[in-house]
């Protein structure tokens, strides 16, 4: 089918779009850049208009639709799928991806290496069907055939033209592609993918102080920066900021990761650990463990240096929005404020 994306500035694109292809998906795939964050209806990001009965809405009760006005053809980019040839309104400014890094694509993969590293969270590797290409901070989504739509999880490691993706998961109560992985009993288990996508990434030409705030599992997009910053040994020059927040103490992990970088860089790499739900006398190779929500320790923390700092944000999509006020009212450029709101 044929697509063609458009807005009122008169600019327009045109693609070919797969038989059920996920619209978001397939403008990203043929190089559109388009407006989205989560890509998985969470978010809303991606909210466009359509002629009503030429697109099909998926998965209509996700939070991203509380905005969307369906009967109006409104609908999110990455819910919806083409019923026949169609134009396709943003409001934002259409253009081509530059050609420096890899457009996504679908591919098999198949998940295996299971490991328990906290409370009801595990890490696992990707073995793909094809090499990809992708950078520090971006992230995949990814379907199983037993659960409806499609899952976001940000890499963990970084390797340029690798056929392996770690990734952690966190069950969650209501979860259902994790309350299957976490139930299974299989050593593989076989998915379609699609990425790499995201725009919180890691440019080491820039060559700036980093700031890092992570809650839960949204360390993942992170550990897979300081993974690329440690190949270039990056904080021998330049320093890092890194505040990592869960609920109890036995939620922590990565954390011989995390010491080991503050060993090597020491002095350059500072860490602040935050619990939630409990306080913790006990310290972390000579961290102290702060106690209260991740925006209000970082708050009681700030430095005079924030400000040109590039800060990288991972988390509850709550705990994202509490710090971007904060990090602008310091004077951070809002260019230099980097995340992809899926948590």
């Amino acid at each position: 089918m044929i697509i063609k994306f458009l807005n009122k500035k008169g600019q327009e694109i045109e693609i070919d779009c797969g038989e059920d292809e996920i619209l978001l998906q397939a403008g990203l795939r043929n190089g559109v850049v388009l407006p989205y964050e989560c890509s998985t209806g969470t978010c809303g990001s991606c909210k466009a208009l359509a002629k009503p009965g030429t697109v099909n809405v998926n998965e209509k009760d996700l939070n991203g639709f509380k905005n969307v006005k369906i009967s109006k053809g409104e609908f999110l980019l990455c819910q919806g799928t083409a019923k026949e040839n169609c134009k396709i309104l943003l409001n934002t400014n259409l253009s081509k991806s530059n050609k420096d890094y890899q457009l996504p694509f679908h591919q098999k993969a198949y998940l295996k290496d299971f490991k328990e590293v906290a409370r009801e969270t595990i890490t696992a590797n990707f073995y793909l069907s094809g090499k990809i290409n992708f950078k520090a901070g971006q992230y995949i989504i990814v379907k199983h055939p037993s659960v409806e739509g499609y899952r976001a999880y940000s890499m963990t490691n970084f390797e340029e033209n690798s056929d392996l993706l770690s990734l952690v998961i966190k069950n969650k109560i209501d979860g259902k592609l994790t309350n299957y992985l976490f139930n299974s009993k299989d050593d593989e288990i076989k998915f379609d993918i699609f990425g790499p996508i995201g725009k919180a990434t890691f440019n080491p030409l820039e060559k700036k102080n980093l700031l890092m705030i992570a809650g839960g599992t949204g360390i993942a997009g992170l550990m897979s920066i300081l993974n690329h910053a440690d190949q270039l040994r990056y904080f021998e020059d330049y320093k890092v900021d890194l505040f990592f927040g869960v609920r109890k103490y036995e939620d922590f992990f990565f954390l011989d990761e995390i010491t080991n970088l503050s060993n090597k860089y020491m002095g350059n790499f500072n860490i602040y650990y935050i619990t939630s739900d409990e306080k913790v006398d006990s310290k972390i190779s000579s961290c102290h463990v702060s106690n209260g929500f991740v925006h209000e320790v970082f708050e009681n923390n700030l430095k005079s240096d924030y400000a040109e700092r590039i800060a990288f944000l991972g988390g509850p999509s709550r705990m994202i929005d509490l710090l971007i006020p904060t990090l602008l009212k310091i004077g951070i450029n809002p260019d230099s404020v980097r995340y992809d709101k899926f948590g």
